[in-house]
């Protein structure tokens, strides 16, 4: 991972060895630039030249500035990644996708975040700051829930943290508990740490990437899940502690979850995301098939451009009029 100056905007890397290769952009609208990151030995510290880009005097390199090169150490907890995720850059989203790492150990190689955040709040941090871990510490809301920090808190899990004499809800306790007979968790002490780390600082290979998109672009991500298998969308939540379902769920029980911003309660008070934008989560087991899938797909369908008219007449030219079925009334 790096943390570089500003004058450094970086929307592309490629690894050779343990150096990325990097691709910026001077302006959004301005062609791509080769980057060489050049290491002195036994050091952090990382040049980035242009490499031999041409001018009037012929081809020339121009360092463009320097700072700290810092890799995740790689333990039996994390592995490099391994997966060409260049694709998602196509779906053009607005914000990065996020990989999400759980851990027993304490990880070394990425800086540790240095504020108290709601978890709900870490992947938009990470996509404005850059990657991060965080320990139990740095939590602030019910995390402890779910992380398997504090699962068995008696007065959350009886219900009463939702109640009329609370944040008001649910009707009584016993509809706020039963949540917790439902909830995603990790065994009490299996996590004591996590990493957030955005896509262009994404050197490990995540337990769950998670994407936000807008519904278009959701529907792209959701039918390369469905692409090569013909699994179902399935969406799940609870009105409260949603943050599970987007991050321990899709982590503990392999299946990938979507969810529409604006219908949890804690999204809702804590102004996460935009009403309407759709929030993936992709296991680490359909990662790779996803992705292999977004690079064979047709992502625009012609009939997406039909009109309903034209659509029509695809339908029946397709299906040869044999599933429109009409009664004969002449008998």
């Amino acid at each position: 991972m790096f943390f570089l100056g500003e004058i450094c905007t970086l929307s592309k890397t490629e690894k050779i060895a343990d150096i990325p290769i990097m691709i910026k952009k001077p302006t959004p609208e301005g062609p791509d630039l080769l980057i060489q990151a050049s290491r002195s030995k036994n050091t952090t510290l990382v040049e980035l030249t242009t490499i031999d880009q041409p001018s009037n005097n012929g081809r020339v390199s121009k360092t463009l500035c320097r700072g700290e090169h810092i890799m995740t150490e790689y333990t039996g907890e994390i592995r490099p990644l391994d997966i060409d995720l260049s694709i998602l850059e196509n779906l053009k989203l607005e914000k990065q996708p996020v990989g999400i790492k759980f851990l027993f150990q304490e990880p070394k190689g990425v800086k540790k975040l240095d504020k108290n955040l709601a978890i709900c709040l870490m992947p938009e941090e990470a996509q404005n700051r850059g990657a991060f871990y965080v320990d139990g510490g740095n939590f602030e809301c019910a995390e402890a829930l779910f992380l398997g920090i504090n699962n068995d808190d008696p007065a959350s899990v009886s219900g009463q943290i939702g109640t009329k004499v609370g944040l008001d809800i649910f009707q009584e306790a016993r509809a706020n508990r039963r949540i917790y007979e439902v909830l995603p968790t990790l065994k009490p002490g299996s996590c004591n740490y996590m990493i957030f780390a955005p896509l262009n600082e994404l050197d490990f290979a995540p337990d769950v990437l998670v994407i936000t998109a807008e519904t278009r672009q959701a529907e792209i991500v959701l039918r390369s899940y469905t692409y090569s298998t013909g699994a179902m969308y399935v969406s799940k939540t609870t009105p409260v502690i949603g943050c599970a379902w987007t991050f321990v769920y899709p982590y503990i029980t392999g299946e990938l979850n979507y969810v529409a911003e604006g219908l949890c309660f804690g999204h809702l008070a804590r102004v996460v995301g935009l009403p309407g934008e759709i929030t993936i989560s992709i296991p680490f087991n359909l990662l790779k098939p996803i992705v292999d899938n977004l690079n064979e797909m047709t992502w625009d369908l012609p009939s997406y451009s039909d009109g309903r008219e034209g659509y029509n007449k695809r339908f029946k030219d397709v299906t040869s009029g044999r599933l429109v079925q009409r009664p004969d009334y002449s008998k």
